[in-house]
């Protein structure tokens, strides 16, 4: 069939069965607001985890015990002032999990940049310098364009639940002890 042909065919088809083809897009799946879901549920589920400001495609948290003045010094970014949060980047085809140092003060974000930097193993810069706003100093694939084909959504709910176990388990106390030793959060 040339594209012609089938341009005429789905035209046809839609106009004999628009109300139920209106009827089916309206209601189709959104995986990005299921996902949002499954994301909130767990983060408001965790013990010693602060749900912050979101949306469908960015849902940002912070552990309680980051929860400090010092780190709220933030503009331009969340209500809350947050300067380091961690974010579900979720698209229609990935979710990644990172930690953002996001904008306020520059001494404060050189500071946290510099962390970052000391401390390879476990924080992933992308840069040599702090960026003027963000900067991603952590980050974990949750699922690849290949986890969403032929994927249940319960399929990528348990696979979302088990990668959220082992950051809490593995990433996150590695994280933590790092910028919790710091002087300066005393400071």
């Amino acid at each position: 069939m040339s594209e012609s042909e089938i341009a005429k065919l789905c035209s046809n088809i839609y106009k004999k069965h628009r109300a139920a083809l209106d009827l089916i897009y309206e209601h189709r799946p959104d995986m990005q607001a299921t996902l949002k879901e499954v994301l909130n549920d767990l983060i408001l589920g965790t013990e010693g985890i602060v749900l912050d400001s979101g949306s469908k495609a960015y849902i940002r948290f912070i552990p309680k015990a980051w929860d400090f003045p010092e780190l709220q010094q933030g503009s331009g970014w969340t209500s809350t002032g947050r300067i380091l949060l961690f974010q579900f980047d979720n698209f229609k085809d990935s979710l990644k999990l990172r930690l953002y140092i996001g904008p306020g003060p520059g001494p404060l974000r050189g500071k946290l940049f510099r962390i970052a930097k000391e401390n390879g193993g476990i924080f992933r810069t992308m840069s040599r310098e702090p960026n003027q706003k963000w900067n991603t100093i952590f980050d974990r694939l949750f699922l690849a364009p290949e986890d969403y084909r032929d994927a249940s959504e319960e399929d990528l709910r348990g696979k979302i639940r088990t990668l959220w176990q082992e950051f809490l388990n593995s990433d996150l106390p590695k994280l933590s002890a790092i910028l919790e030793m710091r002087s300066w959060l005393n400071a």
